[in-house]
């Protein structure tokens, strides 16, 4: 594999973050990737036909056109942190893994659901500091619609 700068590499690459805390019941995909971490309560989230209970630190990747909604659970307070990503982007991070590893989760029939531990979500939070970091100094095009309570709390 060619080697090539990391500004060559995250050119044109996007994303953003942002805190859900209402239920978003109209089943839908989209051309980008999104992240979701439950950061409070307990949703449904219903993806490409199945239901999954998801709870605090639980977390799932919904890859392009995968249709899916989100549900509460008895009206329960819930709060996701979504992480949305351009298609190069999550091609620049399957790249650190390997070459083959986008056409991996790509094509993988299951959804990619995960139960994080607090030092992986308290990982990710850096990461997200990380983005203010680098958009504040233009080195990376980030889009942020993130509330720095969040971050802080």
């Amino acid at each position: 594999m060619e080697t090539k700068k990391f500004s060559e590499l995250v050119k044109n690459a996007q994303v953003g973050f942002y805190r859900i805390s209402k239920a978003y019941p109209q089943i839908h995909n989209h051309e980008y990737w999104e992240f979701h971490i439950v950061t409070e309560g307990k949703i449904r989230h219903h993806i490409n036909g199945k239901d999954y209970t998801m709870e605090k630190l639980d977390s799932c990747l919904i890859r392009p056109k995968d249709e899916h909604c989100v549900y509460k659970i008895d009206n329960q307070p819930m709060e996701l942190l979504n992480i949305i990503m351009n298609d190069k982007i999550i091609h620049v991070l399957c790249s650190a893994i390997g070459e083959s590893f986008y056409d991996k989760i790509i094509g993988m029939k299951n959804e990619l659901n995960v139960k994080l531990d607090n030092a992986v979500y308290y990982k990710i939070n850096d990461y997200l500091l990380f983005l203010l970091f680098l958009n504040a100094t233009a080195t990376f095009n980030v889009y942020l619609k993130l509330k720095c309570q969040y971050l802080y709390r």
